[in-house]
Order: structure tokens, then sequence, then C-alpha cells
């Protein structure tokens, strides 16, 4: 074992030839949130409440126009807590649905946060360095850049976050599995993820695909009927509340079904909890 309530990736078999489909992943998914539902929603407590005072208090300290509603008041600091909150509650899941046990209710980082944080800015990073190439190098959005206008130049960085997550797609979804890996222990690195990936590459990116797409479609909801809602109602209280939980559920079940996929992938292989 790596430590308390760790397992060593390294001392673990890989896993038998398992063949990964799509219906059976989300079945998994779906029955490991109707059977840890009353847990699920205790770990969701503490980081609702936290995101919620946080985005209120930042709702009436910011300037209401320009670069200041968005950086102004405590705009960077929700940020950076919001990000807190995401992933200690995304290793908390995973380790609630494969272990069957909840360590904390408070969010508090352990080491398999850190670890799990430090793939997701890789992940990030790379994504990064490819919208870059996409577009310094291969010129995408150049014409939009080159008008000058902020219309013009906001689709230019459209075009090239587009095409750059296009390109991206493929190569995250086979190494998606070293985030629900990461926040049971350390050793799964990406060497051990695309070996383990190898023959379920169309499976993971379509998984990847509804999960991206489920968050788009959170954040349309939210712009298309939670913020009028909270016009019509006359305070925006509600509907942040409204927001924040809609985004914090689809993180859980984002972390649900990869650590479906992780366990349905290794079988017998995974090993129990420390």
């Amino acid at each position: 074992m790596a430590g308390s309530g760790e397992l060593d990736w390294s001392r673990t078999t890989g896993g038998g030839p398992i063949k990964l489909t799509y219906a059976e992943v989300m079945r998994d998914a779906l029955a490991l949130l109707r059977r840890q539902r009353l847990e699920i929603g205790r770990l969701l407590l503490a980081p609702l409440l936290i995101a919620f005072a946080v985005q209120t208090v930042n709702l009436f300290t910011a300037p209401s126009e320009g670069m200041g509603a968005v950086f102004g008041g405590l705009g960077p600091v929700a940020f950076l807590i919001t990000v807190y909150l995401g992933v200690w509650l995304a290793v908390s899941v995973t380790r609630l649905v494969v272990w069957g046990r909840v360590e904390s209710y408070l969010p508090l980082w352990r080491r398999a946060d850190w670890r799990y944080f430090g793939y997701m800015l890789l992940f990030w990073f790379g994504f990064i360095l490819v919208a870059f190439f996409v577009s310094a190098v291969l010129g995408v959005g150049a014409a939009g850049r080159a008008s000058g206008e902020v219309t013009g130049m906001v689709a230019a960085a459209l075009q090239a976050l587009v095409v750059a997550g296009l390109a991206c797609l493929y190569p995250f979804a086979r190494f998606w599995l070293m985030l629900p890996a990461a926040a049971l222990g350390p050793g799964f690195g990406p060497k051990r993820a695309w070996a383990l990936s190898a023959g379920n590459g169309g499976t993971l990116v379509a998984l990847v695909v509804t999960l991206v797409g489920l968050v788009l479609a959170g954040g349309l909801f939210n712009m298309a009927v939670v913020l009028p809602l909270s016009g019509l109602l006359g305070s925006p209280i509600p509907g942040l509340a409204a927001a924040q939980a809609i985004n914090l559920a689809l993180g859980v079940f984002a972390a649900v079904v990869a650590a479906s996929a992780l366990g349905r992938r290794l079988g017998p292989a995974l090993p129990p909890g420390a």
C-alpha cells in the first residue's frame, strides 16, 4: 500500500482483456448513483454551501461592468475555490463508488487530491499547447484576429479552441482513466493508462463526448432557464444556487462514470481499499 487509505498501482495487476461497452459503463454508473445516493448527497452538502456562499459574496462585491465583472471582487478567488471543491468532490466520489466508504464530509485535501489536480493541470497544459499550435502555427482564426475587432478575435479564439478540442479528444479519452486511478493511489501513469485503454478508444471517446455534452447542456440550461427565472423572481440568489447545484451534480456524474469505466476495465484486478 502507498499509505493510509491508498493503494499502490505499481503493485497491482493490469487487469484482464476486458472490452468496454458504452451501455455497460453507463448502466454501472447509474446503478452506483442509485446505491450511493444518500452518501453522495452528504458529500455534496458542504461544497454546495461553500460555493454558494463565495459566489454570493462575489456577486455583490464585483463591479457590474467591464473586466471588473470577471476579475473584480472575489472572482479569481471564487474560481480557485470552485476548482478546489470540484477536485475534492471528484476524488471523494470516486473512492465512495469503488471502495464504498467516505473518509470525511469536509472538503480537506489529501495526497490523492493533489495527485488528481496534477493530472488535471497536465491535461489542461496539453490542451493549451495544442490550441496555441493550432492558432499560431496553423493559422486557424487568423482572419478574425486580423480584423482587429473584439468579435473577430473572440470568434478566432473559439475556432482555435474547437479545433484543439477535436485534436485532443482521442488522446484525452485514452489517458482519461488516469483521473479515477489517481483518486485511489499512486503509480498509475500515462504509460499504464494508454496500455489499459487499448482496444477501448471508441467507447472512451463516446463516454467523454457524452460528459462534455452534458456539461455544455448544463451551461446552456443555466443561461436559458435558470438566469432568466432569477430575473423574474427579482433576485439572482435562487438562480445562483441552482446553477451551483447543477454544475456540482454534473461533476459528480462525470466522476462516477470515470470510476465505473476503470472498475469495469480492471474487474477483479481492482484492489480493495486500504
